[in-house]
């Protein structure tokens, strides 16, 4: 008997075969992307921490403004602006 694993064997490449016999497994699929999205949290999470940080430093005075903007690649206005934000 001809099955439909056969048909795809001798008509398609291999790639394209693998591909087409895949089981999806949606909750397998969903778990992956909420790992992934946390991850990209994380990531988020650790920029925003030390970009607080830098200002902090800033409003400190230990390091110059122009200098924050230069390495976070923004204008010394948008540092000023962040550092009224959140020393108001």
């Amino acid at each position: 008997m001809f099955t439909n694993h056969d048909l795809i064997a001798t008509m398609w490449p291999k790639g394209v075969k693998d591909m087409c016999l895949f089981e999806y497994d949606k909750k397998q699929h969903m778990k992956a992307e909420r790992e992934e999205a946390k991850e990209e949290g994380r990531i988020e999470g650790k920029i925003e921490g030390k970009i607080d940080a830098i200002l902090d430093l800033a409003h400190e005075g230990v390091i110059d403004k122009k200098l924050v903007a230069e390495k976070l690649g923004v204008t010394i206005e948008e540092v000023e602006k962040k550092l009224k934000e959140k020393y108001k």
